[in-house]
């Protein structure tokens, strides 16, 4: 097939495995993929990791003797596999199918990516993401391409097929006019909750705005008291923006802290105040 045709889907396989390895670990190095020729007429994706020991220096992981970046790889493997499983039954069940021969999702679980499984299910609802999903298997559309198949990581092959792209579509009409993206930022916190699932006020020193704390654990200590708070406190974390436009045209924006990375306190003699 023309490569014009393929190469869309190749980066958009790059963006999606960025994508979820930032959503899962924002502070791990970054997932990108490298291509190489297998024989002639064929090839095979690879994925690597960037170093941190510098810039542009990057570990080939298949080849490298760096025990923890083939680890780390082998359990993003299994997390591709089954986003791209999830993602699949949850377009099944848009479209009120059942697809036959499905993976068990329980053994592709097994091992490094089961303690994630909650947190990848939600994945498969963030619009850039099954974007990104149904990029990668739009060349099944063509003519002489009836498969794409997910393999390694030591569990179960996961198959996409010409059948299944619908599935990814419906994914797509589902998220509709929605965008999101997540960043790690300072902000400062101008008033607290103390009840679960209410927001709290945040200023990240242009605006003042409401959100809502689902890091549970934070949450958590927050209730039991070990969270002390004063004045012009900061909270380093990582924060989701997702925008909408409604039925009337207008811009909807609505910012979820997901994580708390650090809790950076005011200095000793700030005036420990803070509305509740």
């Amino acid at each position: 097939m023309p490569i014009a045709d393929l190469a869309p889907a190749l980066v958009a396989l790059e963006a999606l495995s960025s994508g979820i390895s930032y959503a899962l670990h924002p502070d791990a190095p970054t997932v990108v993929l490298s291509i190489s020729s297998t024989q002639q007429g064929s090839f095979i994706v690879h994925l690597v990791v960037e170093s941190s020991l510098s810039f542009d220096q990057v570990i080939d992981v298949f080849s490298s003797d760096t025990a923890d970046a083939v680890s780390n790889i082998v359990e993003f493997v299994l997390l591709l596999k089954l986003f791209f499983e999830l993602a699949k039954r949850r377009g099944a069940d848009l479209l009120g199918d059942a697809p036959d021969g499905l993976p068990d999702i329980q053994e592709l679980m097994a091992g490094s990516g089961s303690q994630q499984f909650p947190q990848l299910a939600s994945l498969t609802t963030r619009p850039n993401l099954v974007r990104n999903a149904r990029d990668v298997v739009a060349p099944l559309q063509s003519d002489g391409i009836d498969e794409m198949r997910l393999e390694g990581g030591g569990s179960p092959t996961v198959i996409v097929s010409k059948d299944h792209v619908p599935y990814f579509d419906a994914l797509v009409d589902e998220a509709g006019e929605f965008e999101d993206h997540d960043s790690t930022l300072l902000l400062r916190i101008v008033s607290l909750s103390l009840n679960k699932g209410t927001s709290w006020r945040f200023s990240d020193g242009q605006t003042t705005f409401p959100a809502p704390i689902v890091d549970e654990e934070f949450v958590e200590r927050v209730r039991l008291g070990s969270e002390v708070f004063r004045n012009g406190d900061v909270l380093r974390c990582r924060l989701r923006v997702s925008q909408r436009v409604d039925e009337n045209g207008k811009l909807k924006t609505k910012r979820t802290v997901v994580e708390v990375l650090e809790h950076r306190r005011a200095e000793q003699h700030a005036t420990p105040s803070l509305e509740l």
